[in-house]
C-alpha cells in the first residue's frame, strides 16, 4: 500500500478500515518526508569556512605581500617621520640606496613580516568572527554588520601585535638602533623589546597605541567594507537574474578589488596614521619630542604644515599600497582556493 492509499484511508475510510501494519508503513514514509526537508534546510543554511581558515590564508597573503613590496614600505615609512628632507619619493630611495646600498630597501622587512603575519591573521580572523557572530550561522551579514565587523577587526589586529610594530618603526627610520642576535634572527627585536623597557619602561611598548586605533578603525573598516561590498555588487552578481547563484571567486579578480579598497582605506585613514607615526617616532634617533598627544600633534601640523604636512607620504603610502592590497587579497583568496576553504 503506498502513501497516497494510506492518506485516503485515513481522510475517507473508517480507522478499522486499514491494518496496524499499513498504519506504520504510512507513519514511517512521513517520518522519512519531515526528515528529508529537515535535511534541505540545513543544507541551504550551511556556514561557510571557520574563521581560523581566514587567519592562515591572511597571514600568509599579508607576509608575502610586504616582502614583495619592502622598498616602497621602507620608503613610505621614511617619508612619514621625516617630512621635508626628501624632495620625492625617488629622492628618497635614491638617498637610502646611497647610504644602505640595495639591502637597505629591506631593512625592517624581517621584522615586518613577524608583525603583519600575525596582525593580518588576527585582522581576516575577526572580521570573519565577528561577522558569523552578529549574522547568525549560516546567514548572510547586513552592510552594517560587515563594517561594524571590519572595524572591530582594526582595533584587534592593532592592538595585539602593537610592541612590535614599534620596534619595526623605530628600526626602519633609525638603522642600527636596536642590535639583532640568534635569538631574534638578527632582526633587533629582543634587544628593542629589553632597551625600551630598561629605558622608557613597558608602558612605551604601547606608545602612540591610542592614534593607532583611531587609524585602524577607518582603515581596516573602509578596506575590507569596500572589498567585500564592491566584490559582492559587480563581479559576484553582475548581470545575473535573482536567485541565481553567486560566481564563484577568482583569485584573479582581487587584484583590481584589493587595490582599490587598500588605497581608498589609505587616503580615508592617512592623516590619523601620520598623527600616530610622529607620535611613535618622536625622541628616537635624535628626533625632538613636539607633541603632548594626538589632538596636540594634529593642531600643530596643520598650523605649521598645512594640508601638505597632514598628508605627507600620501603619495608614496598610495604607490605602495595598490600593490600590496593587490597581491594581499590575491593570495588570500588563493589560499582559500588551493586549501578548498569556500
Amino acid at each position: 500500500m503506498d502513501e497516497k492509499s494510506c492518506e485516503d484511508a485515513l481522510n475517507g475510510l473508517p480507522k478499522t478500515a486499514f491494518t496496524l501494519g499499513e498504519f506504520l508503513v504510512f507513519a514511517h514514509q512521513r517520518q522519512k518526508k519531515r526528515a528529508t526537508v529537515v535535511r534541505e534546510s540545513k543544507k541551504e543554511k550551511k556556514s561557510g569556512p571557520a574563521p581560523w581558515t581566514s587567519a592562515v590564508a591572511g597571514g600568509i597573503g599579508n607576509a608575502f605581500s610586504r616582502t614583495a613590496v619592502a622598498p616602497l614600505e621602507r620608503t613610505r615609512m621614511q617619508m612619514i617621520v621625516d617630512p621635508g628632507k626628501y624632495g620625492s619619493m625617488f629622492d628618497c630611495l635614491r638617498v637610502i640606496f646611497k647610504e644602505e646600498g640595495a639591502a637597505g630597501y629591506w631593512r625592517g622587512n624581517g621584522i615586518n613580516v613577524m608583525r603583519i603575519a600575525p596582525q593580518g591573521a588576527i585582522a581576516f580572523y575577526a572580521k570573519s568572527y565577528f561577522k558569523t557572530k552578529m549574522a547568525g550561522k549560516g546567514n548572510k551579514p547586513s552592510k552594517g554588520q560587515v563594517a561594524i565587523s571590519s572595524m572591530l577587526s582594526g582595533i584587534c589586529c592593532q592592538t595585539l601585535v602593537y610592541p612590535l610594530d614599534i620596534i619595526r618603526t623605530r628600526l626602519t627610520t633609525a638603522p642600527g638602533l636596536y642590535k639583532g642576535s640568534w635569538i631574534d634572527l638578527q632582526t633587533g627585536v629582543a634587544d628593542g623589546f629589553r632597551t625600551i623597557i630598561r629605558e622608557e619602561g613597558p608602558r612605551a611598548l604601547f606608545k602612540g597605541l591610542y592614534p593607532a586605533n583611531v587609524f585602524a578603525v577607518p582603515y581596516y573598516g573602509s578596506m575590507f567594507f569596500v572589498y567585500d561590498a564592491v566584490l559582492a555588487s559587480t563581479y559576484k552578481t553582475y548581470g545575473l537574474n535573482p536567485g541565481e547563484k553567486e560566481r564563484k571567486m577568482n583569485p584573479f579578480v582581487a587584484i583590481p578589488f584589493g587595490s582599490i579598497s587598500s588605497m581608498f582605506a589609505c587616503f580615508v585613514a592617512f592623516p590619523f596614521q601620520m598623527v600616530w607615526k610622529r607620535i611613535q617616532t618622536q625622541g628616537v634617533a635624535g628626533r625632538p619630542v613636539l607633541y603632548k598627544g594626538p589632538v596636540d600633534c594634529m593642531v600643530k601640523v596643520v598650523k605649521t604644515e598645512g594640508a601638505k604636512g597632514v598628508y605627507s607620504g600620501l603619495r608614496a603610502n598610495l604607490m605602495k599600497l595598490a600593490p600590496t592590497g593587490a597581491l594581499t587579497f590575491m593570495a588570500v583568496e588563493s589560499v582559500k582556493d588551493i586549501m578548498g576553504w569556500r
